[in-house]
């Protein structure tokens, strides 16, 4: 039996093997995938958000545990690994040019189908 913040969970199992963390002992496993309580995630973690904050993205690697408000609440967020993220990708000069142009061109009315 678990417990969170006085409240009992009678089928939660506390302690939890979190890949790129190691064990944690206020995660739950939830659905197979680790779960840790939404101000508690290990060191070494991040969402997508404080990726993006510090120019990463998750790098096409899936999610090694989630973060909740409870056992079974509502999903806030997916944790990944920092070491495996990587930076954002840039645009390219072609891309970062391509709005300016085609708002500048002069448009042409058609005149409408017969």
């Amino acid at each position: 039996m678990g417990r969170v913040r006085g409240r009992e969970f009678p089928d939660v199992t506390f302690g939890a093997d979190i890949e790129g963390s190691g064990w944690v002992d206020h995660a739950w496993m939830e659905a197979g995938l680790p779960t840790c309580h939404w101000n508690g995630a290990p060191g070494g973690l991040a969402t997508r958000r404080q990726l993006r904050e510090l120019g990463l993205c998750p790098g096409g690697h899936d999610p090694v545990a989630a973060l909740r408000r409870r056992p079974g609440g509502y999903l806030h967020a997916w944790l990944y690994r920092m070491d495996l993220a990587r930076e954002k990708r840039s645009a390219t000069p072609a891309v970062r040019r391509a709005p300016g142009r085609g708002s500048s061109r002069p448009r042409t009315a058609r005149a409408p189908a017969p």
